[in-house]
Formats: C-alpha cells, sequence, structure tokens
C-alpha cells in the first residue's frame, strides 16, 4: 500500500510542477502581448479610418490621434477646401489638430491624405463631422 501511495505522490507532483510551469509560461507571454489580436485603433464616432481615433472638435479645431503606424500627412481637406494641420511626420499616438476656422459648412467632410512611413504607400481616409 505504502508503494501505490508513493507512486501516487510522485504522480502528482511531477505533473503538478508541470502544470505550474505552463501556467507561468501562458501569463509572461499574455503580459508580453503575444495573444493581441489587432493593431487597428477602434474605431469612433465620427468615424476616421483605421489610422486615427476621433478625440474631439469644435468649430475652429478638430482633434485626432494617431493609430499605430508612423505616417507623413500629405494634406488635409474639409469639403475639398485645404486645411492647415499641426504636424507632418505624425509619430504613433501623437495627436494632430487640424485647423477648421475657414471651412463653416456643415456636415464637414473630412479628408486625409497620408503616407505610410515604412511602405511608403498613400492611403486616404475620410470622416463627416455633423455639428
Amino acid at each position: 500500500m505504502r508503494r501505490k501511495a508513493q507512486a501516487a505522490m510522485e504522480y502528482l507532483m511531477t505533473y503538478g510542477w508541470a502544470i505550474i510551469i505552463l501556467v507561468v509560461v501562458v501569463v509572461a507571454l499574455y503580459a508580453m502581448g503575444v495573444f493581441k489580436t489587432g493593431t487597428t485603433v477602434a474605431c469612433s464616432n465620427p468615424c476616421f479610418g483605421s489610422q486615427f481615433t476621433y478625440n474631439d472638435h469644435n468649430q475652429d479645431t478638430l482633434v485626432l490621434t494617431n493609430g499605430p503606424r508612423r505616417i507623413i500627412i500629405q494634406n488635409v481637406t474639409g469639403n475639398g477646401q485645404a486645411l492647415t494641420y499641426d504636424v507632418t511626420d505624425v509619430e504613433p499616438g501623437r495627436q494632430i489638430r487640424v485647423t477648421l476656422t475657414n471651412v463653416p459648412t456643415r456636415p464637414l467632410t473630412i479628408r486625409i491624405t497620408y503616407d505610410d512611413y515604412d511602405s511608403r504607400l498613400t492611403h486616404t481616409e475620410e470622416g463627416v463631422l455633423r455639428k
């Protein structure tokens, strides 16, 4: 009887340690972000595609936050009219301020054309401000 108990305890200890090590490895991988499924920014309202997150706007200024990739802004237009903006080479997570003072009409369609810094491909994102 004693040998069976000892064998059972050895079995439980061996697999118990293996399970503990496995749990520690999975937790470490999760903490490093290995299991994150996407790199896109969640779409807000109004939606400016996958690269920009809408923060706020008033009559004079629109504030957006750049997404996960470094970009170079080529131009920003509002209802086809060129708008001014505060930064051209935009790092991930940096805010972009667009001046809206010369475009009084609403709804206002904002179109942002930019180059991806790494791939040098040109993209266009669009959003509509209703108020």
